[in-house]
């Protein structure tokens, strides 16, 4: 927790553009100290995989380079490696155990655990096919129209079709997905999905408005703002933490036991 602190006072009063990076550390180990934030070894190193990979894309490919949606500022080669290497899969590994010690918390809910899958095979076929036509006439409008609006939507959809893909592989291995939870318990996981999301979404975002590791440009709706926090992010938030868990269900599935 220290690190947290100590991330969140470089960045208001020294404007240290690597608070970010201390700022996840510190959640990683606060957070392994709670029963629900500890995972397994061998679930670390799967997350830890994918998340580069996950990371790569979502930044560099879509974010940056194709929607040009922010940019890093007096970033250098080792700053980019770190940021892949590091910063992305931490802040995945970061989001997860975020939710799970949320969800851990004692509340007076009483929800059904779903003992069935929510979609099947075909379904979910019929629908990642269906929502990926629409990605593909989403980004090439917005290509073509230079509307950001329209980019916006499909990295949103993007995310969202990465998210089935991955629940529907869990499903696959016969294991329950994050969509069968949210089914079963609708009320205590959006609750911790929501109160995840958003507590780390001012938790990075505001210290980062005095630091300015990264800047948020060519974005829709540039007038609304929260926290002077551009709207349009915010509303984004939750793919970031539905993809991290959608990937944490499907490495569970791979072992029952974690």
């Amino acid at each position: 927790m220290l690190l947290v602190i100590l991330s969140i006072v470089l960045a208001v009063t020294i404007h240290f553009r690597h608070f970010y990076e201390l700022l996840l550390l510190g959640q990683f180990l606060a957070l392994r100290k709670s029963s629900a934030g500890k995972l397994h070894r061998l679930a670390y190193t799967r997350l830890y995989i994918v998340f580069i990979g996950a990371g790569m894309m979502a930044d560099l490919v879509m974010g940056r380079y194709i929607a040009g949606f922010w940019r890093y500022n007096n970033y250098h080669l080792a700053d980019y490696v770190v940021l892949y290497a590091f910063t992305y899969p931490m802040a995945g590994i970061v989001m997860v155990q975020s939710f799970l010690t949320v969800k851990q918390l004692p509340l007076k809910i009483k929800d059904r655990p779903s003992r069935s899958h929510t979609l099947n095979s075909r379904q979910y076929v019929v629908i990642i096919a269906s929502l990926s036509v629409v990605l593909v006439e989403s980004f090439v409008g917005g290509l073509v129209s230079h509307d950001q609006g329209l980019m916006a939507y499909a990295y949103v959809l993007a995310a969202l079709i990465a998210c089935l893909v991955m629940s529907f592989a869990t499903a696959l291995n016969n294991h329950g997905t994050l969509i069968d939870e949210v089914r079963g318990q609708p009320l205590r996981t959006l609750l911790a999905l929501f109160t995840a999301t958003y507590f780390n979404a001012f938790l990075h975002e505001i210290p980062n408005r005095f630091a300015q590791e990264w800047t948020y440009i060519n974005f829709p709706l540039p007038g609304w703002h929260i926290f002077n926090i551009p709207a349009i992010i915010l509303i984004g938030w939750p793919v970031l933490l539905a993809f991290p868990l959608s990937v944490y269900y499907w490495v569970r599935s791979l072992h029952p036991s974690f």
